[in-house]
């Protein structure tokens, strides 16, 4: 088996320290970190080494000369990427090869791990994932790795379901939670006091709080969504602002005083800029068009226009 090891970037987020030297070279306990590396492959048998080199790719060339074991040496010319830096290897593989970082500690128990399983994967759960390539797993299978992604800002208790993705600079103040299989944002900001269920989307830069979101429904970008009840699979436009309003409702033809945002049925779609404050709305309404604007008692089954 052979092993190609990833040691061409700037690490600019260790900077004063890589101004003079690569992130592989840093010294930890007075050898550089891909030393440790290569040491690991070497007590798993594995001595058929590609080194893909960079940034100051010099001083990394020169440390691997010294070893006692030859080494492919392949450059990087231009930093663009972790798939890029793999493709310069390319011609150097012959079959089956493990993929290894040269900026981190990589020991000889993990790499045992996998290096007899195909296709796989060595990954790590941490608190701060935005830091690192995060990887998303599904049923088993890598689906995506994203480098240094921006991440959220969770505070409080907050439960998120699984299959369900947060978008960057996304703010959730709990208590919140948030069913299976939903996307939200990027740049939303979810308040607390609220429940969302399974396969909700909401878009970027909208707002939801103080309100039950059920099944299925879809909010979408620059909405307002503030002490509400949405039922399943409702569909609310762009810019729609459904918010808190004191007045009188008819319910079961008897005036009560109210103050809330809206209990919205099921199947329920309204146009864009829509504007909803102290209403119930019934099931399967439709409200055409942009702009309007209800406050009151829509039922079951109404066409606005």
């Amino acid at each position: 088996m052979q092993a190609v090891i990833l040691a061409a970037g700037e690490g600019k987020r260790v900077r004063p320290l890589t101004w003079s030297r690569p992130k592989a070279m840093i010294p930890v306990a007075n050898r550089p970190i891909i030393a440790y590396t290569i040491d690991a492959l070497i007590k798993n048998g594995i001595r058929e080494i590609i080194v893909v080199v960079g940034y100051r790719k010099e001083q990394v060339t020169r440390y691997l000369n010294q070893l006692d074991i030859p080494v492919t040496v392949v450059v990087q010319e231009k930093q663009l990427g972790t798939a890029h830096a793999l493709a310069q290897a390319e011609p150097e593989i012959q079959g089956d090869f493990l993929l290894l970082p040269g900026d981190n500690y990589i020991d000889a128990q993990s790499i045992a791990r996998i290096k007899d399983l195909k296709n796989a994967i060595l990954v790590k759960e941490h608190p701060h994932p935005s830091n690192f390539g995060v990887v998303t797993i599904s049923d088993g299978r890598a689906e995506s790795i994203v480098e240094k992604p921006e991440h959220a800002t969770i505070t409080g208790p907050v439960q998120i379901g699984k299959g369900s993705t947060i978008g960057p600079n996304t703010v959730i103040t709990g208590p919140v939670i948030i069913g299976d299989d939903c996307t939200i944002g990027p740049n939303c900001c979810i308040l607390p006091n609220t429940s969302i269920g399974s396969r909700v989307m909401v878009e970027p830069l909208s707002l939801v709080g103080n309100s039950l979101i059920m099944d299925d429904t879809c909010i979408a970008s620059h909405s307002r969504i503030v002490d509400a009840v949405i039922g399943e699979r409702c569909t609310l436009a762009d810019h729609t602002s459904v918010g808190r309003q004191e007045g009188l409702l008819e319910i079961e033809g008897v005036p009560v005083h109210t103050g809330f945002g809206a209990i919205i049925g099921d199947n329920v779609r309204c146009g864009p800029f829509s504007r909803i404050s102290n209403s119930i709305i019934g099931n399967n309404v439709i409200a055409e068009g942009d702009q309007k604007v209800i406050s009151r008692t829509v039922p079951d089954g109404t066409l606005v226009i």
